[in-house]
């Protein structure tokens, strides 16, 4: 699952990177998952991720950056995995959908950001490889302060 999510950080950040974008905020947010396997089985946990979410006039990313590893990142950005994208963003809301190929033969990974900008509240989706692994979650985000350091 690492793998997965640290190729999708950087199938996200190099279009962002030579594009020029500059981070809009960077976000923490505290997640409810719930983890539902083709088998049967549901797991549930509580999770803290980092967002950065990337804006620019054509294009919208929120990348998930924590070294949890399991949470997908999705932008309007396309790069040669993306089969389809759709945002759904307006001035209240980020709301990205994309629809990847995996290293599988014949399967996708599809996930779905929303971040509700007045509320804080993030609601986020992924069916990984064609149902066998679906994440559902949701929960609220605040703003980090990156003008404040510690050191």
């Amino acid at each position: 699952m690492f793998t997965k999510s640290l190729f999708a950080f950087f199938a996200f950040m190099l279009p962002i990177i030579c594009n020029g974008q500059i981070v809009d905020i960077k976000l923490t947010c505290d997640l409810s998952l719930t983890n539902r396997a083709k088998n049967g089985v549901i797991e549930r946990e509580k999770q803290t991720e980092i967002f950065e979410v990337y804006q620019n006039a054509n294009s919208v990313s929120i990348v998930a950056t924590s070294v949890n590893g399991n949470l997908g990142s999705v932008s309007t950005t396309r790069i040669t995995s993306t089969i389809s994208t759709n945002n759904f963003s307006n001035t209240n809301k980020w709301s990205v959908k994309n629809v990847d190929k995996t290293g599988y033969a014949d399967s996708t990974v599809e996930t779905s950001i929303t971040i509700d900008r007045n509320s804080g509240q993030i609601f986020y989706y992924q069916n990984f490889r064609n149902g066998d692994l679906i994440t559902e979650g949701q929960g609220t985000c605040k703003k980090i302060d990156t003008t404040k350091k510690l050191f």
